[in-house]
């Protein structure tokens, strides 16, 4: 798959075009408990010399509490 030098497609322009990335899920029960999922999204709105900054790049994060 040809990437841009960076790990994205330039096709698609996907960021995890070497798919080095995973989501794990169990696939059985997990324990009684509290558990915390904090996905983050760090996102280049377009090339740039600059330093990463509010304007161009896209950044968010969530906190994802669970209790089973």
């Amino acid at each position: 798959m040809p990437t841009d030098g960076r790990g994205r497609d330039r096709r698609t322009g996907d960021d995890d075009a070497e798919r080095l990335r995973a989501l794990l899920v169990p696939s059985g029960p997990l324990p009684t408990g509290r558990y915390r999922l904090v996905p983050a999204l760090s996102r280049t709105r377009w090339d740039t010399t600059e330093a990463a900054d509010e304007l161009n790049t896209y950044q968010q994060q969530a906190d994802v509490v669970l209790e089973m």
